[in-house]
Formats: structure tokens, C-alpha cells, sequence
């Protein structure tokens, strides 16, 4: 089958569109960098106890299961909003963005489907027959933000064509994480909840269907849905994304998308990233935490599972001739790009908060496992890629 190329018919609007999304990401992972160190102070000082109680403390919903805390609103009410954020980037992408290439789409499509397969067989290797199995997804998603503020470092020597790569892979990196919450992290199903569930998916489509292009719809239906799925059983996240793919193109979408991403980029992921990477380091255990089983699992799926998966999948559908590498891009370059999509921070951190729910002690351990490994690709991923652009140039 031919591969799609981009034409100078293209809308500029769409590329436009891509690299504000791009800036925007650049720039929040650079905020999330000073969110996590301020996590840490202050997680390791003599405020962690007030911290922690803080985030403990219950607000507003009692849920039928426990009562809601502000940890809880930040990760399934405000994170909520990250996720209608994500919604309407994968809409927007596969409809008419960079996805929607046939060239440039496969690449990064199986690319990103290699880049989870192998990052959790790894972690299944360690862990497959002890209790801490069920974290088997938290080293297989790539931090937008993170990886693309890491690009952003290297200035005007990367090509946009590896920004693209980058940032579509990630892009579909969270539409696996989003299937794999939905499948294997929602609790027992609540019937009654789940038909109401379904039925304001319906309305959203129905909406859509009829060209109902006043956003005021969406959201107010997305709240009951995000309501519905708590009760229901289903990851009240996943509101936000079947609400994001649901609302259509329009100019008052495209307007909200922007305001909405600026609130995710400078104010949700930030806070998230304050709440949830506030770990306790205690130094004289530190080593030996890093050798359990759990943290291997994760450190090494992320540093070695990701690139090998993501390089792997892509050299099969180069030489099946299904996909051509973006222009100004080599194999020792998507290799480093490989590397780096093992920033794992915001996806990872959020799947371990569903896996290790009733496990305290793992989900600590595992923060910092998601810490060491995304920060080992940070730093080999950004230096790698540092030597191949000099060495170009």
C-alpha cells in the first residue's frame, strides 16, 4: 500500500497547531523538573508529616467505597481534565494531524506498540511470581512533557521531523496506558452506574452526530459521565478521554483545547507531580531498595524495555517498508529518541497509584524506581543525542 506523503497542500494550521502543542509540552516538562524537586525537599524535611496529612485529608464526596481526599481529586478529578486534554490531541491528530500520514503514522504507531510490549515483559521477568505483579504496565508509558522539554534542551539541531516522531509516539503511549487503565486497573463493575455510563456515551455521540458544537454539552455531560464511571467501578479519568474524542472540530473546540491545555500544561500535571512525587528517601536503605525485584522490574523496563521495544518495532516496519523515517532523521538518531521515550514520570506514577492502591510500602518503592529510570533516560537519552547532533554537524 503507498505510503501517504505530505503535500504542499497540507494546512498550515495543522502544523501550526502541532508545534504550539510542542511548546507547550517543552515548557511544562520543564516545570514539572522544579515541581519534583520541590516534591522531594519537601517530602524529605521536617514538612513531610503536615505534607502528607494534607493530601490525607477528605474533601467534600463521600464515595460509596471510601470518602474522596485531596490526593484522590487530584488524581481522579483534576487528572481528569489532563485526560480530556489527551482526548482531544489523539482526536485531533488522527483526524487531520501528523498521525493521519500514512508515512510518518505507522512509524510511531508500532513503534509505541513495542515500546510497551517490552518494557512489561521485563517487569514480568522480575516480578511474575511474587504479589508485585499487577505493576506490570507502570514502566510502559512515555512522558510527553518530560521528553519533549528534553528535546527543547538540544536547541535548533532537532530536526521538527524528531519532535514529530516523539511526541506522536507518546501520543499513542497514552492511548495504550488509557486502554490498559480501562481493562485491567477498574474495580468490581457497579451495573446500574455502568448503564448510566454508557447511556452519556451515547448522549456525547449523539451530539456529536447532530453537530451540537456548543461545548457547554460536552461538559456538562462528561460530569455525569466522570460520576457515573466512579461509581461504576471504571476509572473516572476515562470521562475525560471518551468526552475529548467526542467533542468535534470546531472553532469554540479548538479555542477551549488551547485554554485547556495552557490550565494542564502550568497548573494540573504541575500539581499532580507535587503530590505524587513526594517520596521519603532514606539513604541509608536507598541501594538496596534499588536491587528488589519491583524496582528492577520498573528501572530496567523503562532504561532497557522501552528503547530496545521502540528501535526493535520501528526497524521491522522500515524493513517491511510500511513506514519511511522522518526527513533529517537517521537510525543512530531515532535510537536516541528511543532512549529518551524512557521518561516515563506522569503516566507511570499514575499507573502505580492504580496498581499498588492497597500497598503503600510498593507504591513508595515504586516512585522511586519511575524517578531512577526516567531520570537514567533523561540524561543517556539527551547526552546520546547531544554527541549524534554535534557529530552531524
Amino acid at each position: 500500500m503507498p505510503i501517504k506523503k505530505r503535500t504542499a497542500s497540507t494546512p498550515i494550521r495543522v502544523q501550526s497547531a502541532f508545534d504550539q502543542f510542542v511548546a507547550s509540552e517543552s515548557t511544562t516538562g520543564i516545570i514539572l523538573i522544579a515541581a519534583i524537586i520541590i516534591a522531594l525537599v519537601v517530602s524529605n524535611s521536617g514538612l513531610s508529616l503536615d505534607y502528607q496529612q494534607l493530601l490525607s485529608h477528605p474533601l467534600l464526596l463521600e464515595h460509596h467505597q471510601h470518602t474522596m481526599t485531596v490526593l484522590d481529586w487530584i488524581n481522579d478529578g483534576l487528572m481528569t481534565l489532563f485526560f480530556l486534554s489527551v482526548g482531544m490531541e489523539i482526536k485531533r491528530e488522527m483526524a487531520e494531524g501528523e498521525l493521519a500520514t500514512g508515512g510518518l503514522g505507522m512509524l510511531p504507531i508500532t513503534a509505541a506498540l513495542g515500546g510497551m510490549l517490552f518494557p512489561a515483559l521485563i517487569f514480568l521477568a522480575f516480578n511474575f511470581s511474587n504479589e508485585f505483579r499487577n505493576g506490570w504496565a507502570i514502566p510502559t508509558a512515555t512522558d510527553i512533557a518530560f521528553s519533549l522539554g528534553i528535546l527543547s534542551l538540544l536547541g535548533n539541531h532537532i530536526v521538527r521531523g524528531l519532535r514529530v516522531f516523539v511526541a506522536s509516539l507518546a501520543i499513542i503511549d497514552d492511548l495504550g496506558a488509557i486502554i490498559i487503565i480501562a481493562i485491567f486497573y477498574s474495580n468490581q463493575l457497579n451495573g446500574y452506574y455502568l448503564l448510566l455510563s454508557l447511556l452519556c456515551i451515547f448522549l456525547l455521540y449523539l451530539c456529536k452526530r447532530f453537530k451540537q458544537v456548543s461545548i457547554f454539552f460536552y461538559l456538562v455531560i462528561g460530569t455525569v459521565l466522570w460520576y457515573a464511571m466512579l461509581e461504576a467501578g471504571i476509572h473516572p479519568t476515562l470521562a475525560g478521554v471518551a468526552t475529548g474524542i467526542l467533542i468535534p472540530h470546531s472553532p469554540g473546540a479548538i479555542r477551549f483545547e488551547k485554554r485547556l491545555n495552557s490550565l494542564v500544561a502550568f497548573a494540573i500535571v504541575p500539581i499532580f507531580a507535587l503530590a505524587n512525587a513526594a517520596v521519603p528517601i532514606e539513604i541509608h536503605s536507598f541501594s538496596q531498595l534499588l536491587f528488589r525485584p519491583l524496582s528492577l522490574g520498573i528501572i530496567l523496563g523503562l532504561f532497557i524495555g522501552k528503547p530496545l521495544g521502540i528501535y526493535l518495532f520501528s526497524l521491522m516496519t522500515l524493513k517491511l517498508k510500511k513506514a519511511t523515517l522522518p526527513i533529517g532523521i537517521n537510525k543512530k538518531i531515532l535510537f536516541g529518541a528511543a532512549i529518551l521515550c524512557g521518561v516515563g514520570f506522569t503516566m507511570s506514577l499514575f499507573i502505580n497509584q492504580l496498581a499498588f492502591t492497597m500497598m503503600p510500602e510498593a507504591m513508595q518503592s515504586s516512585k522511586i524506581a519511575i524517578l531512577c529510570g526516567s531520570i537514567l533516560s533523561g540524561v543517556c537519552g539527551y547526552s546520546y543525542l547531544r554527541f549524534q547532533v554535534k557529530d552531524k554537524t
